[in-house]
C-alpha cells in the first residue's frame, strides 16, 4: 500500500488546495480534457 499512497501523495501534497483539486479532476477527466484541451489551448494561444 506504499506504492499507491506515494503516487497519491505527490498529487495531493500541493502548496495550493486548488492545484490538488485540479490534479484529482484531471486524472479521471484526462481523456475528455485532452480532446477538448488540445483544441482549446491553440485557440487561446492564438488570441494572445
Amino acid at each position: 500500500s506504499k506504492l499507491p499512497k506515494q503516487g497519491y501523495t505527490v498529487v495531493v501534497t500541493t502548496h495550493n488546495p486548488a492545484i490538488a483539486e485540479y490534479g484529482q479532476r484531471r486524472l479521471p477527466m484526462r481523456r475528455g480534457a485532452l480532446e477538448h484541451g488540445e483544441k482549446s489551448q491553440p485557440r487561446e494561444a492564438s488570441s494572445i
